[in-house]
C-alpha cells in the first residue's frame, strides 16, 4: 500500500481562518492536532475525501479544550473515532520506530516544551503535534 502524498499545513488558507476551537483562536495558530489527525485518516478508503475543515466539527467538540489547542488525549480518542485501533503511546523513538517497520503505520509525535528543556526540540511556547 502506498501512502497519500497529500499533507495539510495548518496555514492553509482552506482552513486556517477557522475558529478552533472558537474565535479567537485559530486553526493556523492551534489546530496543529487536528491537521496531524487529517494527515492520518486520509491514508484510510473511508476518509481519503477528508481535510481539517471537514473534520473540524468533530476535533472542535471531543478533543479541544476551552482554550486553544488539542487536548493531548484528544489525540488517541480522534485516531479510535475514525477506525485506527491499535492507538498507543510510544515512550521513546526507537520502540516507536519498532513498531513503523512492522508495515503500514501512521505516526503523530508531541512535541512538548518543557521549561529548561532542551531548546533544539523547542516548537512553540507550549507544545506542538
Amino acid at each position: 500500500m502506498r501512502m497519500n502524498k497529500t499533507n495539510f499545513k495548518q496555514y492553509d488558507t482552506r482552513w486556517a481562518k477557522l475558529g478552533y476551537p472558537k474565535s479567537p483562536y485559530f486553526i493556523k495558530q492551534c489546530g496543529c492536532g487536528e491537521v496531524a489527525i487529517a494527515n492520518c485518516i486520509i491514508e484510510m478508503e473511508k476518509w481519503k475525501n477528508q481535510t481539517p475543515k471537514t473534520i473540524q466539527p468533530y476535533c472542535v467538540q471531543y478533543a479541544a479544550p476551552n482554550g486553544n489547542g488539542t487536548y493531548f488525549s484528544g489525540i488517541p480518542a480522534m485516531m479510535k473515532h475514525y477506525g485506527m485501533t491499535d492507538v498507543m503511546e510510544h515512550q521513546t523513538m526507537q520502540s516507536l520506530w519498532n513498531e513503523m517497520k512492522k508495515g503500514y503505520r501512521c505516526a503523530i509525535l508531541l512535541m512538548g516544551n518543557r521549561k529548561g528543556g532542551d531548546k533544539k526540540t523547542h516548537c512553540t511556547s507550549s507544545a506542538h503535534f
